[in-house]
C-alpha cells in the first residue's frame, strides 16, 4: 500500500491536468502525445518500476487473496496501469524507428504496441466495471419499453459521450474529442486499437515509398458511435494470475538453457493459453483447465523445480486448454438455427418501417455470429433484438386487411343456407363469393379489400332466420291465462330486447349512426351525420349502445360532417377503420383532429378538404408514417400538419 501511496495515489505527482495521467493508448495517434484529451495530461512523474513491484507483490499473494473481490479489482486496475505505462516506452521506440525511416524496426515495435493494447483489453475484460457493454446497456435500459429508434438513440449518446462528445464542431473546434475517454474493454479493442492500426498502416505505406491518404479521424469515430455493435456485459472470468504473469514478464536477454529454457517455454504457453475466460466455457471442461493453471502456478513458484516438472505442467495446460468446450458455440448454433426458420419471410408483405428494423436486427445477428470474441451476453442480446423485431413485423395495410378478411371468413364457416331466409342468404352468399374472389386476386388494392369485408360483414349481419309459425290447434286442456288482455294502448316490447337489423338508423343527441353489421359475432356502425350543426367539438366514440347491444364505431361515412362550419375540434375513436370521401369537407374552423385509432386503413379523397389551413392532425406515434401516406393519398393540403401524439 505504501508503494501505491507514493506512486499512482500521490496527488502532487499525478494532478498535472484535469485528473490523473491519461493513457497513450486512448489518444488520437501521433508521434508526439501530451494527453488523450485537450485539457488532460499523460505525464508519469512517479517511478514506473515501483508500480510494477507493487503488482508483483500483489501477485505473490494470489492464492491467499484470490477469493476477495476487492483484491481482484485492485489487481486488474494496477495491471492495466502497468500496461498503460509500458505503452509510453514502446511508443517512443516506434517513433524513433519512424524518424530513422527503418520500416523493419517500425513494424516490429508497432506490432508490439498493438499486442500490448490486446493485453490491456484482456485485463479490462476480467471486470464487469471495466466493460464498455456495462455502460452502453445501462444507457439502453433507460429506454426500456420504448421503440428501437429511442433505444438506438440512447446507445448512440452513450458512445458519443466517451469518444466525440458531440458533433464535428464540438469534437474538433471545441476540443471535446476524447474528453471523457475511458479504459474499458471493447472500447480499447474496437476504438482505440483501430485508430492506432489505421495510423500505423499509413506510416508503413509512407516508409515503403507509397502515398497514403490522410486519415479523417472524426469520420471513423462518428461511424463507430453510430454503429449498433453489441458489447459484452459479462466479465470474462479470466485468471488474473496468468494475465499478471504475462504482463510482468521480463524479456530474456540471453538464450536460456536447461531449467530456464523449460521455464520460458511454460511462460510462453501461459501467455497464449492461460488467459481464457471461465464464463466462455462449460463448467465440466473448465475444472481440469483451472487445475492445470494451479499446477503451472505451483511449478513456477517451487524452489528447485526441475525441467521435467515444468514440462509436465506445460503439457497439462496445453491438453486442458484444447479440451475446453465453448458455451458460446452452443448459443451461436441455437441462434443460427433460429435465423434459418425466418428465411421464408418476404419483404413485400410487411410495412417498410418494421421490415427495416427486422433487417437491422438480422445484420446484428450476423455480426455477432461472425465475431470470435462474442460472449453469451452478446449472443443472447442479438437474439432478443431479433425476436423483438420479428414480433413487431407489421403487415402492410393491404396484406393486413387480406389477413383480417381471411380470418373473418373462417369465423363464418358454420353458417348453413337452411338456417336462413332465401332473401338474406342470397345477399350473404354473393358477398361471400366476392370476398373470396378478392382474396384470390393478387392485384386487388386496399380499397377493394376493405369494401369486400364491409359488404360481407353487412350481409352476415343481415342474415335472418325464417319465422316459426305457432301451431294453430290448441292443446287438449289449455291453461287459462290469468293476465289481462292486452289493449291497443299498451307499450311495445323494449328495443333493447331486439337485435337491430343492418341498415337501421340510430340517433343520439349529437350523432346519427347506421348499423352496418349486426350478428351474434359482429356488430358495427358508421357515423352518418352530425345532428347539432352548431357543435364546436365532437368525439366519435369507440363504441355505442343500441338497446342492450354494444356496437363498434368503425367508419365515418362520406360527407358525414360536410360544411359543419362551427366545428373546431374532432376526436376519432379507437375502432374507426375508414374515413369516407369529403367527410369533413368545408369545416373551415376545424383546427384540431385527434385520431386515437390504430387500425385506420382508409381515408377517402378530399376527406379534409377546406378545413382550417394550419390545422393539426394528431396520430399515434407508431402509425405516423402509415397515416401520413393515407392523408397524402387523400389529397390533404400540405399546410395541414400530421403530428405524433
Amino acid at each position: 500500500m505504501l508503494i501505491l501511496e507514493n506512486t499512482v495515489y500521490k496527488a502532487s505527482l499525478n494532478n498535472l491536468g484535469q485528473g490523473a495521467p491519461e493513457s497513450y493508448i486512448n489518444a488520437r495517434p501521433a508521434t508526439g502525445i501530451n494527453a488523450a484529451s485537450t485539457w488532460g495530461n499523460a505525464v508519469i512523474s512517479y517511478d514506473m518500476a515501483e508500480l510494477e513491484r507493487a503488482a508483483r507483490l500483489l501477485l505473490e499473494d494470489y492464492d491467499t487473496l484470490k477469493d476477495s473481490d476487492g483484491y481482484r479489482y485492485d489487481l486488474a486496475d494496477i495491471l492495466k496501469q502497468v500496461l498503460s505505462n509500458k505503452s509510453q516506452g514502446i511508443h517512443r521506440q516506434m517513433v524513433n524507428a519512424l524518424e530513422a525511416r527503418n520500416l523493419e524496426q517500425f513494424t516490429e515495435k508497432s506490432n508490439e504496441f498493438l499486442a500490448l493494447i490486446d493485453k490491456v483489453d484482456k485485463v479490462l475484460s476480467s471486470r464487469k466495471e471495466f466493460l464498455l457493454g456495462t455502460w452502453v446497456e445501462s444507457a439502453k435500459a433507460l429506454a426500456e419499453n420504448a421503440d428501437d429508434f429511442t433505444e438506438d438513440l440512447y446507445e448512440f449518446n452513450a458512445k458519443a459521450l466517451i469518444t466525440t462528445w458531440g458533433g464535428y464542431p464540438q469534437a474538433e473546434s471545441g476540443g471535446l474529442k476524447d474528453y471523457s475517454n475511458r479504459q474499458w474493454a471493447g472500447l480499447t479493442r474496437d476504438f482505440y486499437k483501430q485508430r492506432w492500426s489505421m495510423w500505423i498502416e499509413k506510416q508503413k505505406a509512407e516508409l515503403a515509398g507509397n502515398s497514403a491518404a490522410n486519415i479523417n479521424w472524426f469520420e471513423f469515430e462518428w461511424a463507430w458511435a453510430r454503429a449498433n455493435t453489441i458489447y459484452r456485459t459479462e466479465a470474462s472470468g479470466a485468471d488474473l494470475w496468468a494475465l499478471g504473469m504475462d504482463v510482468l514478464r521480463e524479456p530474456v536477454t540471453n538464450p536460456p538453457v536447461g531449467v530456464e529454457a523449460a521455464r520460458e517455454e511454460l511462460l510462453d504457453i501461459l501467455s497464449t493459453e492461460g488467459s481464457k475466460g471461465e464464463n466462455a466455457y462449460s463448467a465440466e471442461s473448465w475444472a481440469p483447465y483451472a487445475e492445470a493453471i494451479q499446477e503451472v502456478r505451483a511449478a513456477l513458484k517451487k524452489d528447485g523445480v526441475t525441467a521435467e516438472e515444468l514440462q509436465a505442467a506445460k503439457n497439462k495446460l496445453t491438453q486442458a486448454s484444447a479440451g475446453l468446450v465453448s458455451v458460446v458455440v452452443a448459443s451461436k448454433t441455437e441462434l443460427t438455427n433460429y435465423t434459418e426458420t425466418l428465411k421464408e419471410k418476404e419483404e413485400e408483405i410487411y410495412t417498410p418501417e418494421s421490415w427495416k428494423a427486422y433487417q437491422a436486427a438480422l445484420a446484428k445477428v450476423e455480426e455477432v455470429l461472425a465475431n470470435p470474441d462474442a460472449d453469451r451476453d452478446m449472443v443472447f442480446a442479438a437474439k432478443a433484438r431479433l425476436e423483438r423485431a420479428v414480433q413487431n413485423l407489421a403487415l402492410a395495410p393491404l396484406f393486413s386487411e387480406k389477413a383480417g378478411l381471411e380470418s373473418y371468413i373462417d369465423t363464418l364457416a358454420g353458417k348453413a343456407e337452411k338456417d336462413y331466409t332465401p332473401e338474406s342468404w342470397k345477399v350473404y352468399a354473393a358477398a361471400l363469393e366476392e370476398a373470396k374472389r378478392v382474396l384470390a386476386d393478387e392485384g386487388a388494392d386496399l380499397e377493394t379489400v376493405i369494401e369486400a369485408r364491409r359488404k360481407l360483414e353487412e350481409a352476415a349481419g343481415g342474415l335472418r332466420k325464417p319465422e316459426v309459425k305457432p301451431d294453430p290447434a290448441p292443446g287438449p286442456n289449455p291453461e287459462p291465462n290469468p293476465g289481462p288482455s292486452p289493449s291497443p294502448g299498451d307499450p311495445k316490447p323494449p328495443v333493447g330486447d331486439t337485435l337491430p337489423k343492418a341498415g337501421t338508423i340510430y340517433k343520439t343527441k349529437t350523432l346519427e349512426y347506421k348499423v352496418t353489421a349486426s350478428s351474434d359475432k359482429v356488430k358495427t356502425v358508421s357515423v352518418q351525420n352530425l345532428k347539432n350543426s352548431k357543435a364546436k367539438a365532437i368525439t366519435v366514440p369507440a363504441t355505442i349502445k343500441i338497446g342492450k347491444y354494444t356496437y363498434k364505431v368503425t367508419e365515418i361515412a362520406p360527407k358525414a360532417f360536410r360544411k359543419k362550419v362551427k366545428l373546431a375540434s374532432v376526436t376519432i375513436g379507437t375502432n374507426v377503420r375508414k374515413i369516407g370521401k369529403n367527410a369533413f369537407e368545408g369545416c373551415k374552423k376545424l383546427k384540431k383532429v385527434t385520431i386515437k385509432s390504430k387500425v385506420l386503413k382508409s381515408v377517402g379523397k378530399q376527406a379534409l378538404k377546406g378545413i382550417y389551413k394550419k390545422a393539426k392532425v394528431s396520430v399515434p406515434k407508431k402509425q405516423y408514417k402509415a397515416y401520413v401516406k393515407l392523408f397524402k393519398k387523400a389529397k390533404t393540403a400540405k399546410s395541414v400538419k400530421i403530428v405524433k401524439k
